[in-house]
């Protein structure tokens, strides 16, 4: 989780060297998806002309693969301003909501 803008900064100025493969791969096994589906969503995508009918409409995937075309999404919500507060909120408002006494087993403490 990043939410320091300075760290923002650093994570886009190396975003290359990082990888969210690991996270979107245990991600797809805890909706179910099968290690067959998982390895099919990251071969690269075919071409425009080997997609069939209604591709027209889809845009060129410039060899990506099929799970790496949410990458996007992702990075936009961590941009400071506005989504990055608005995500900030949701999210810290579920973490605090988590971290009261009578919600942690005893066991654990």
């Amino acid at each position: 989780m990043v939410t320091a803008p300075d760290d923002i900064s650093a994570l886009y100025k190396n975003h290359p060297t990082l990888s969210f493969n690991g996270f979107i791969k245990d991600m797809y096994r805890a909706f179910g998806i099968t290690r067959e589906g998982i390895a099919k969503m990251f071969e690269p995508l075919p071409s425009r002309s080997g997609r069939g009918e209604g591709a027209a409409d889809l845009p060129s995937s410039g060899g990506q693969k099929y799970a790496h075309l949410g990458l996007g999404v992702y990075r936009e919500q961590l941009y400071a301003g506005q989504h990055l507060e608005q995500l900030s909120k949701v999210l810290l408002t579920h973490i605090e909501a988590q971290q009261h006494w009578v919600r942690i087993p005893k066991r654990l403490y």
